[in-house]
Parts: C-alpha cells; sequence; structure tokens
C-alpha cells in the first residue's frame, strides 16, 4: 500500500484506485499504513473499537477535541464499506500486543 497516494484506497479491481475519502487517508509509516483519520495519526481501528465498546460519536469526538464528530462519523462509514482494511489492522495490533506481553504461564 506504500505506493498509494494518501486518501487513495484499493478497490481490488484491476488496480484501479476508488475515490478519495475526505475523511480518512492511509499514509506510508504512519500507524502501519492503514487508515486514520485525515491528517491524524487517530487510526480508525480505534474510533471502530470504542464504538464497539459503546462510545457514542459525541463522546468519541470529546475524547479527542482536535477532530469533528463528521470525522468520527466519517471513520465509521469508511469501516462499514471497507471493513476488512480495518479488521486487518486490528488483528495486526492484536498479535503484536501478545507477542510483547505474552501471558504468564503458571507452573
Amino acid at each position: 500500500m506504500s505506493d498509494l497516494e494518501p486518501g487513495v484506497h484499493p478497490s481490488g479491481r484491476n488496480g484501479a484506485s476508488a475515490a478519495v475519502d475526505p475523511y480518512v487517508a492511509e499514509y506510508p509509516g504512519v500507524c502501519g499504513g492503514y487508515p486514520v483519520i485525515r491528517e491524524t495519526r487517530i487510526p480508525i481501528r480505534l474510533v471502530v473499537q470504542f464504538a464497539r465498546d459503546g462510545a457514542s460519536v459525541d463522546e468519541l469526538a470529546t475524547m479527542w477535541p482536535t477532530v469533528t464528530t463528521a470525522q468520527i462519523q466519517g471513520a465509521l462509514d469508511y469501516y462499514a464499506q471497507h471493513p476488512h482494511r480495518v479488521d486487518e489492522d486490528i488483528a495486526r495490533n492484536e498479535s503484536v500486543a501478545l507477542t510483547a506481553h505474552p501471558t504468564p504461564t503458571h507452573r
């Protein structure tokens, strides 16, 4: 994905690119190149995970005062259209966390 321009997402069809998302972008070297709220380092995976835990759009916007409710909703809309990309990032982060902090075994 690092060869794509920020905000251009793969369409999966003949290498053509989808339209630029107004709220979400992917930047090489930022958050592993996975989707973030445009012009921030806030991963879409975090927005999705907090929303899954019951946080509202307004609560998330309060949590990140530099973004608007429209940006938060845009992130959730992106997830609805591209769940595989965000789920891949969630799985990657869970795997890294387990590797970095393995569960202790009892003897």
